[in-house]
């Protein structure tokens, strides 16, 4: 259930983040919105641990999302043409 769930940015550059984010009027979406401004290890350990990833067309997120620990993990990804053209998804990965 979307309205239930709770969605915590990681990014590089977590001021653009959250000044772009937060013009979405979130409580329609989900329950709460967090913004992670830590190290790059203890994000990459965040996205190792998360049910669910909306990752960027980035080697950093991509293996963040591979290496996830879940099984019935949900990954959304960019459309493959921002990779490189060798690059296989799996099976469970959604592009848009």
């Amino acid at each position: 259930q979307a309205g239930n769930s709770k969605i915590l940015f990681v990014s590089d550059d977590i001021n653009w983040t959250r000044e772009w984010f937060e013009s979405f009027k979130h409580d329609t979406i989900c329950s709460s919105v967090t913004y992670y401004d830590g190290s790059p290890i203890e994000a990459f350990n965040i996205m190792l641990n998360a049910k669910s990833l909306i990752i960027s067309p980035s080697t950093y997120a991509r293996w963040a999302a591979y290496l996830n620990k879940h099984t019935d993990k949900i990954v959304i990804c960019p459309k493959q043409s921002f990779w490189v053209n060798n690059v296989s998804l799996l099976d469970n990965w959604k592009q848009i």
